[in-house]
């Protein structure tokens, strides 16, 4: 009875790590971690562990050694030699072992320990521990190591899983180690998002390579776009790159998608649980970005017609959207109409102008693109 209720109990935490977590503002746990002296020694706390951030800082400078490892220690060894320098409060718990699959779980209270290994050609492993705390202070450490079975020793290694780099400051990485097969999951939280963004690395005999990166119910997000009226955009447009953008800089980003020729694309904003489309691109329209936090889009809309469209982002939602349409002569020097609506209704010249001249001058926003699969 004791082993199932421990069972289910690392199940229940477990799905809680790897499920939607609440997005909070930042939070800064005070803990008791001390430096490292001469790379030997670590001041533990009161209860005799270390601080995930603690480890986190420290552990890619130690080299561990696996007393009598040998050429197959197994799972359990690896982690108790691991233990045995970097103490956490999950080390202490009780374990459940899955040695067949090279797995091994160990939680106390909300703390959180998860370990692996893949066999590697060389004859060596690649050890991979994560210490994780999916409630509040939320923290993640995912720590790799070569075991080499000759010298008996974990030597810490960069992985490509830790190597990758956040799209926007304040994101936070949750990573999945595998209890069978050779996946490691990252998800990537946003701020103020009730979304993550998925990536997958696959184990190639030797190291972990990203294999594929998805952003949760983009379905969803990319039917508004294929739902929304644009004559020029092209007949099947596939979104291959995004780039997280703050347009209206209040800490929680857009969501910029584009296409491989980059003439496709739109922006989302995300807020908790709620989407909205705000904007398209097409070949036959330019984008700009205003001080006054607006996307503005213009082009032509006939022989001598020019349209700019501004729409507000305000509290990463859709504010107003401002729609100008101005009609020159033939010759392009005198303008004959024009004309300004705001959310459908139409407004006075003096309003429109106004309007425009409060969203300021164009900024410029380099956007960080990243690939990703769409489908």
């Amino acid at each position: 009875m004791k082993k199932t209720a421990f069972t289910l109990m690392c199940l229940f935490m477990f799905l809680a790590a790897c499920g939607n977590q609440p997005k909070s503002d930042k939070q800064e746990e005070a803990s008791e971690s001390s430096s490292l002296k001469n790379n030997e020694s670590a001041t533990a706390t009161k209860s005799g562990t270390l601080t995930v951030e603690a480890i986190a800082s420290q552990w890619a400078n130690k080299v561990i050694t696996v007393e009598n490892g040998g050429s197959a220690p197994g799972i359990e060894k690896l982690v108790d030699a691991f233990n045995s320098v970097w103490p956490s409060e999950a080390s202490k718990g009780e374990k459940e072992v899955d040695a067949a699959n090279g797995y091994l779980m160990q939680m106390e209270g909300n703390k959180i320990l998860s370990a692996c290994f893949w066999k590697r050609a060389n004859g060596h492993a690649l050890f991979a521990v994560n210490l994780g705390q999916p409630q509040a202070p939320v923290a993640d450490q995912a720590m790799f190591y070569d075991y080499d079975p000759a010298k008996g020793t974990l030597t810490p290694e960069k992985n490509a899983v830790t190597d990758l780099k956040t799209g926007f400051e304040g994101n936070r990485m949750e990573y999945v180690l595998p209890r069978k097969g050779k996946e490691v999951l990252v998800k990537e939280y946003i701020p103020g998002w009730d979304k993550y963004i998925k990536h997958t690395f696959n184990f190639d005999g030797s190291k972990h390579k990203l294999a594929r990166t998805q952003i949760e119910d983009f379905a969803e997000l990319n039917k508004k776009y294929l739902a929304f009226d644009d004559m020029y955009r092209g007949s099947n447009p596939i979104m291959v790159k995004y780039a997280l953008i703050d347009i209206d800089r209040d800490g929680i980003p857009e969501l910029w998608t584009c296409s491989e020729n980059g003439e496709d694309g739109a922006f989302f904003a995300i807020n908790d649980s709620k989407t909205w489309l705000l904007e398209t691109m097409n070949y036959h329209s330019s984008i700009s970005f205003l001080k006054g936090g607006a996307i503005q889009q213009s082009g032509g809309c006939g022989t001598g017609c020019h349209f700019s469209r501004y729409t507000v982002v305000k509290g990463s939602k859709p504010g107003d959207t401002v729609q100008q349409f101005t009609q020159y002569s033939f010759d392009g020097e005198n303008i004959e109409e024009e004309n300004y609506t705001k959310n459908d209704k139409e407004i006075s010249v003096a309003e429109g102008e106004k309007f425009v001249n409060a969203m300021g001058d164009a900024i410029e926003i380099e956007p960080e693109w990243h690939p990703f699969d769409a489908e």
